[in-house]
């Protein structure tokens, strides 16, 4: 027997255990929900088979929340981006040249 065929013959084996084991959960399972189908027929609950409640009613509908609930934060009703006029652009601080960046940082670091 070559090496790989001994390695597939160990998959094959654990396969078929894993899908043997599955088929047992399955009917394991199978069993506990028959008995209890039939504990509910013996109790006199008559439920139609497939309608399952998780909640007795359904929840209040939600409305706002997030982004919405603040006048001032109302994403979708915004100007657009912003095109800066001339006295907009006068008014800013022209950027520092190297030097001057590097003078202030020499004197930072003393």
């Amino acid at each position: 027997m070559s090496f790989f065929s001994s390695i597939k013959a160990k998959y094959d084996s654990r396969k078929a255990e894993k899908k043997a084991k599955r088929e047992s959960k399955i009917l394991s399972k199978e069993a506990k929900t028959d008995s209890s189908v039939a504990a509910a027929a013996s109790s006199g609950q008559n439920q139609p088979e497939g309608e399952v409640h998780i909640l007795p009613v359904p929840g209040p509908p939600q409305t706002g929340g997030g982004l919405n609930t603040n006048p001032d934060l109302e994403i979708r009703k915004g100007a657009g981006p912003v095109i800066p006029t001339a006295e907009m652009l006068a008014g800013i601080e022209q950027p520092k040249t190297r030097e001057e960046l590097r003078a202030r940082a020499e004197e930072l670091n003393r």
